[in-house]
């Protein structure tokens, strides 16, 4: 079975992450808001409905920015209503619904100009990157990002700041450019580091690793090899120290990553190594037991335990593991195919070695299966992109002229 390994692992939280101030991380929960004039509720609000964001309730995070806009419009207070609608963009982004992001981050853009200040723009131009990242045009990604920090060299915010490099930083891993990967993930974290969410920070070491994961494969320096687990365990620190504050799947995602590290980097005998994989695959599986949109954390641990059962010969609990993936899987109301497929395709081969030759068809069926229904999402989800990407630039030529 294929695992979320380290440096494709990270995007499942690390692509679409919003930004606001984070001074006001100790009055995060909405009983607070009682506390706070009309006035100053949107800043709270748009907070509340990042942290909804982040562990993935989309439907609160949507709302919450939406009351936090429309407080904000009331007093003219531009500047909060473009940080709310970021929200908005992002959750779209996530979920994929093109049309939807690209009017909310246009209206970020609107907003923004409306305000007359940096700081404003620089949210809007980040939100626009957002929605660039979404439809997969890396040119536009790379182009808000900049200014987006250009508008911050004329009011520095280092939380915001952090996002954007962390944007970049997740362009340049997908291109494989590690020089680049490193720089980003480094600027992303110094910049974090400067402010009081735990979540952006932890998401910050996970990059640092990967970076680190990069560079070990590039040179075979154990500095390097050493340095992965390093901010793996940082990041894993921050949610023992600040559990309310960082996500549960941010968690989940350092565990695997543990997990991952143990058994990519040493041998099957090893007692030491695979005890440690089996907990930290463990803990990842039990962090997310119940957490929104947790399936494929569960999935990836529930592999890797399967694998150092099969080490053992232990056919019975491999078997038992990979169906247990595979229930969690199909419960989600639109599955993962990527890992979907990865499953089957696992418990096919295993049927296959245990001379099941009924039970190894019926999941290269599935495997055919799904690999359709894949093929079928990406294709209604690249003529999507295709069509916001056209009236986009259909509009822009409007403007033009």
């Amino acid at each position: 079975m294929k695992y979320l390994a380290l440096k494709n692992i990270i995007f499942l939280t690390g692509i679409f992450f919003c930004c606001f101030k984070a001074g006001a991380q100790t009055i995060l929960d909405s009983t607070a808001l009682g506390n706070l004039s009309e006035k100053d509720k949107p800043a709270l609000l748009s907070q509340l409905a990042e942290r909804s964001r982040i562990n993935g309730d989309y439907m609160s995070a949507i709302a919450k920015a939406q009351q936090g806009v429309a407080i904000a419009l009331k007093f003219k207070n531009f500047t909060e209503a473009t940080k709310a609608y970021t929200v908005k963009v992002s959750v779209y982004a996530t979920t994929k619904q093109f049309i939807l992001s690209k009017k909310a981050s246009d209206s970020t853009l609107s907003l923004a100009q409306q305000s007359h200040k940096p700081i404003a723009l620089a949210y809007a131009y980040y939100a626009q990157a957002l929605f660039y990242n979404a439809i997969d045009n890396s040119e536009q990604i790379t182009k808000y990002c900049q200014l987006a920090l250009k508008s911050l060299g004329k009011e520095p915010d280092p939380y915001l700041s952090a996002k954007i490099y962390y944007q970049l930083y997740m362009l340049n891993s997908r291109r494989d450019d590690v020089k680049n990967v490193n720089k980003y993930a480094q600027a992303a974290t110094d910049n974090a580091l400067q402010t009081t969410d735990y979540n952006l920070l932890s998401n910050c070491y996970i990059a640092l690793s990967v970076a680190a994961d990069y560079n070990y494969a590039g040179t075979k320096k154990e500095v390097f090899r050493d340095s992965v687990l390093y901010y793996l365990n940082k990041a894993q620190s921050l949610y023992e120290q600040y559990p309310k504050y960082v996500a549960r799947k941010t968690y989940g995602i350092a565990c695997i990553n543990v997990a991952d590290y143990y058994l990519r980097y040493f041998s099957d005998t090893d007692q030491q190594a695979k005890n440690n994989a089996i907990r930290y695959a463990g803990m990842a599986n039990e962090v997310m037991k119940g957490a929104i949109n947790g399936e494929e954390i569960r999935a990836s641990s529930l592999g890797i335990l399967s694998e150092y059962a099969k080490r053992d010969k232990n056919f019975v609990m491999a078997e038992a593991y990979l169906q247990e993936a595979y229930s969690v899987m199909i419960s989600k109301k639109v599955p993962y195919y990527y890992t979907l497929i990865n499953i089957v395709t696992a418990l096919s081969s295993f049927y296959e070695q245990r001379g099941n030759y009924e039970k190894a068809l019926e999941f290269q069926k599935k495997t055919t299966e799904y690999s359709n229904k894949l093929f079928d999402e990406k294709k209604t989800l690249n003529a999507q992109k295709l069509e916001v990407q056209y009236e986009t630039e259909k509009k822009t030529m409007r403007l033009s002229y």
